[in-house]
Formats: C-alpha cells, structure tokens, sequence
C-alpha cells in the first residue's frame, strides 16, 4: 500500500466507527440483541462533483473546440453500476437496529461532450469505480413496514478503476493500468429508508455521498473529485 493511503485523515476517518463497534459489542456481550442475517442487491446512478471535475470538464471543452472547430458544451452524466452484499439487523429495542453491512459496490459517473451545431454529435467519458464497502447503519423504525437508516461507510478499491468511453454506436471499457494516481480508502455517509414487505423481503432506497476522494495526483490538483448518488435495492430478511 502506498504512503498515501495512510494520511491521518483516513485514520481519523476510520476512528469514527469505533464508538459504533463498541456498543454493538457491548449490546452483544449483554445478550440484549436479536439478529437476523440478510442480503441485499440492486443497482447504483451516481455522478461525480468537485472542483478537479469542473476543471476537467472545462479542459476537455477547449481541447475538442480547438481539435474540431466547433462549440462544444460538457455537462454530467449520471452512470449505473450494481450493489450486491449481506447484511446484519441487531435489534437494539423494539424501535432501533443495528445493520452493520459487507458489500461489493460499482460506482460509474463522467461527462457528455455534446457538439452543440449537431445533437447527434456526442461522447462520454467516465469512470467505474469497483469497491469493497462497509457501511455501519442505525436504523429508526417508523412502523412495521417502514423504516430510516444512516451512517458511515468505509470504502476499500481492491481494483483498479476503469475508464468507459461511449458514443452513440459504441461503448469502450478498460481498466487504468495505472493507478497509482488513485488512493485504495475513502468514507462516505449513507441516509435512506426501507420498506418491509411480507415473508422477509425488503425494498432500500438510500443515497450516498463521499466524505473523501479517491485521487491522489500532483499539484495543482486538489484532490476533491466526489462521487455522489442513489442506491436502490431489493433484499430478503432470514
């Protein structure tokens, strides 16, 4: 692992969900919890933010102006990606839970470049990020069938991201070779609400945000590029 993936801030980050863990353990060692096992999977629409990204859009604007001779307008794009993984309820009282979660999550957000003398004239330009995630949610129910959750979720990237490029008759996927330019931990916060249905199924609406960014490149870079979005799921209570 990098030098860089082991900034204080990501240990300060990391910090926050010991006081979480050390009542759900000791909720555990009480035995005052009732557990039920889970899983969850679904899919994600998410689009980048900050200020490196408006930058970025900015440059890719004058560049293809320049190359083509024509005005050319960048503006976000909202990517799909897929969540799969398994969860935890730790009733605290009849009211609150615990759900503590372990899932595999892809993150997908650019820009469309759009020739503005010809709306048929346009590519994207993305990128996919795949990661480990862990979120730690409290969850506050409302009735039998409704509930809110929220919490922190540390994010792990095991691989290495892809760049995507799509044009109208094409679509382009290939893994950045390198990518040191790229740290392997980030945060991000988590609010949704849940609907019950019968015989253990669920429906799970949540959205996210990033705290902390996963590039890491060189001044005069900030380092600011977020990714933000929904997260919609259908998951089955045991």
């Amino acid at each position: 692992m990098a030098d860089s993936d082991l900034d204080p801030l990501y240990f300060t980050n990391v910090k926050r969900f010991i006081p979480v863990l050390i009542v759900l353990c000791c909720c555990l060692q009480a035995g005052a919890l009732e557990a039920r096992g889970g899983f969850r999977l679904g899919t994600t629409v998410t689009m980048l933010a900050g200020e490196d990204w408006a930058f970025t859009k900015q440059d890719w604007e004058l560049y293809l102006e320049t190359e083509a001779g024509v005005p050319v307008t960048a503006s976000d794009y909202r990517g799909w990606g897929v969540t799969i993984g398994v969860l935890l309820e730790l009733s605290l009282v009849h009211f609150v839970a615990l759900q503590p979660e372990l899932c595999y999550t892809t993150y997908h957000g650019g820009m469309r470049l759009q020739n503005d003398l010809w709306s048929g004239d346009w590519i994207k330009l993305g990128t996919v990020y795949r990661l480990a995630e862990a979120p730690i949610l409290l969850k506050l129910r409302l009735s039998e069938k409704l509930s809110l959750l929220a919490g922190p979720s540390l994010m792990v990237r095991f691989i290495e991201p892809k760049a995507v490029l799509i044009t109208p008759d094409d679509r382009e996927d290939e893994p950045i070779a390198d990518d040191s330019g790229y740290k392997r931990i980030a945060c991000a916060v988590v609010g949704g609400i849940v609907y019950r249905g019968g015989g253990g199924i669920f429906l799970d609406l949540r959205y996210h945000f990033t705290l902390t960014s996963f590039d890491d490149f060189d001044a005069p870079w900030e380092n600011d590029t977020l990714f933000h979005g929904v997260i919609a799921s259908v998951g089955y209570l045991f």
